[in-house]
C-alpha cells in the first residue's frame, strides 16, 4: 500500500535528491543547453535556455541585491513536495543565508526550502498555468512570495493569501528594465 501512495503523492525528499544527484552525474545532462528540474515523481522537465530569458533573470537578480541587500540567485536548485524545481531568480535574506549555510557548501545537492523570493520568467515554451503552478510550490513550501514575469515584463506577485497589487518587499518595479 506504500508504494501505490508513493507513486500518487510523488517521491520524499530523499528521493528527489537521490534523482538529482543522478542527474548532475550525467554527463550527457550536464552539457545539455535546457534548465532540467524534477517534478514530483523524479521525472525529467527540461525547458530551453534564450538569451532574453537570461537577461530578464540576471537584470532582475542585480535588482534585488541593489535593493535588498542579501543575495540573489539565478538557477538555485530548490527540492519541494511539488518536485526539485530550479526559480529563474531566488533572493535570500542574510538571515535565510545564515540559517541554511551549509546547504550553501560545496557538495550541496539543493536547497531544502525555498528561501524568500522565487521569481519564474515566462517563455513562449512556458504556459501560465506551468508558472503559476510553480510559485504556488514555492508559496507552499515557505517562500515568502513568489513572482511571475509575463512575456510584456509585467510582475505578478503571489503570497500565502494569493495575487498581491504589489510586492512586500522593499523594490521599486517601476523602474526596471532590460534594455
Amino acid at each position: 500500500m506504500g508504494a501505490i501512495l508513493q507513486r500518487e503523492t510523488g517521491l520524499p525528499q530523499e528521493g528527489l535528491l537521490r534523482r538529482w544527484n543522478d542527474v548532475l552525474r550525467d554527463p550527457l545532462l550536464r552539457e545539455a543547453p535546457y534548465r532540467i528540474e524534477l517534478n514530483r515523481w523524479g521525472t525529467i522537465e527540461m525547458t530551453p535556455v534564450k538569451p532574453f530569458h537570461s537577461r530578464v533573470s540576471q537584470r532582475l537578480a542585480v535588482l534585488l541585491e541593489n535593493a535588498l541587500g542579501g543575495e540573489a540567485f539565478t538557477e538555485l536548485a530548490i527540492v519541494l513536495p511539488a518536485g526539485l524545481r530550479v526559480p529563474d531568480v531566488a533572493w535570500c535574506s542574510p538571515a535565510f543565508l545564515a540559517q541554511y549555510a551549509e546547504e550553501f557548501k560545496p557538495g550541496s545537492l539543493a536547497l531544502s526550502r525555498p528561501p524568500e523570493l522565487c521569481i519564474e520568467v515566462m517563455s513562449d515554451s512556458n504556459t501560465y498555468g506551468e508558472m503559476k503552478e510553480k510559485t504556488d510550490a514555492y508559496i507552499a513550501a515557505g517562500a515568502t512570495e513568489a513572482w511571475i514575469v509575463l512575456p510584456d515584463l509585467q510582475i505578478r506577485c503571489f503570497d500565502a493569501d494569493g495575487e498581491c497589487s504589489q510586492t512586500a518587499f522593499q523594490v521599486d518595479l517601476s523602474t526596471w528594465s532590460v534594455t
